[in-house]
């Protein structure tokens, strides 16, 4: 075997050796350590019992391993009160542990309000079709005692509201698109928002970069 094959199969070796430590080290980013989840459970359960005076259950954890969120691992947790499920966690940005009950809780009680109406107009929103968010954090952030949990309506928290319509752009959705921000503002007694309308297909995949939006 001449030398220039020999170091042109050494190359292909070393490559090969590379990409399958890359795909390695991929695949144990994407685990979870069984440590860090005692750790958060142990962490989480000190704050819930030093902040909700009613009973709460920790059932999971979650790994967060994209970088979605202001936290690696948080706790799973439920309110036995309302049944509300929501997360505990610290925050890696403060170094104070946080939970996200009022964010839960204000998108449930927003998306309660706001659905039906936005369904008159439009037909029946699966999940893919329409999402309500408060920030994680906005129950530390405009300090809402979760014992005690005000409305969102009486909050200066703005959420951002996504509908997603399964079908191609058409002439008079701008009109369409503002009849549905009249309809929220008046249904849903918000003082700020975020409202974006955009295009899906059937499996949930953007069909078009067009999209309104609208906030307040």
């Amino acid at each position: 075997m001449n030398t220039f094959l020999k170091g042109f199969l050494l190359v292909i070796g070393i490559g090969i050796v590379g990409i399958g430590i890359i795909i390695f080290s991929f695949i144990q980013d994407m685990k979870s350590d069984p440590d860090e989840e005692a750790k958060v459970k142990e962490q989480a359960q000190q704050y819930l019992d030093q902040t909700f005076n009613y009973e709460t259950e920790i059932f999971d954890t979650l790994y967060d391993n994209m970088g979605n969120f202001n936290f690696e691992y948080a706790a799973k947790v439920e309110s036995k009160k309302d049944h509300i499920q929501f997360l505990v966690y610290l925050n890696e940005g403060s170094n104070e542990m946080e939970d996200s009950y009022i964010s839960e809780k204000w998108t449930k009680e927003l998306e309660t309000v706001i659905q039906p109406p936005l369904e008159r107009k439009l037909g029946k929103l699966d999940a893919s079709q329409f999402f309500v968010f408060y920030d994680h954090s906005v129950g530390s952030t405009f300090n809402i005692d979760p014992n005690k949990p005000s409305s969102y309506k009486d909050s200066l928290a703005s959420p951002s509201i996504k509908i997603s319509l399964d079908r191609k752009p058409e002439v008079g959705d701008e009109n369409l698109f503002n009849e549905l921000v009249s309809i929220i503002k008046k249904e849903s007694q918000l003082k700020h928002a975020s409202i974006t309308l955009n295009y899906i297909d059937k499996k949930g995949v953007i069909l078009d970069e067009k999209e309104w939006i609208h906030t307040f």
